[in-house]
């Protein structure tokens, strides 16, 4: 697997769409809202991981046809085990070894990003999915 192919790639922009997709969302629904705590940034965030599901789908590993309903199950294992192995870095390397919460929070992203790109790749899109060019 070459790390810097066009699909990763394709996959690292999605990531970046996202996230700006999910702060923006914080943004409005708190600025122009007038909302606050976890009802903006949960609406957020179920938004951001709807765009993520059909972008990966259809841009990043152009899968065109498959179960949706299997992607999608499989889809959310992945967001689930994502959100463990954020948890886990984060309090092994900020609670127990005391690391600034930046740099838990910075390679919690870079372990899910790997964790993220394998699982979809070869999970949530491979089966029963037909890929386009």
């Amino acid at each position: 697997m070459k790390i810097f192919s066009t699909e990763f790639m394709r996959y690292v922009v999605v990531g970046g769409a996202t996230a700006f997709i999910y702060f923006g969302l914080v943004l409005v629904f708190v600025e122009i809202f007038g909302l606050h705590g976890v009802v903006p940034v949960s609406m957020a965030y179920i938004t951001s991981v709807v765009f993520h599901f059909f972008s990966s789908k259809l841009f990043t590993f152009r899968t065109v046809k498959g179960n949706v309903s299997g992607q999608v199950a499989r889809y959310l294992t992945v967001v689930a085990l994502n959100y463990l192995v954020t948890a886990v870095t984060v309090y092994c390397l900020v609670d127990y070894l005391r690391y600034p919460t930046y740099v838990g929070a910075g390679l919690a992203i870079a372990a899910t990003l790997v964790i993220g790109y394998g699982m979809t790749k070869f999970w949530v899109f491979q089966r029963g999915g037909i890929r386009r060019g």
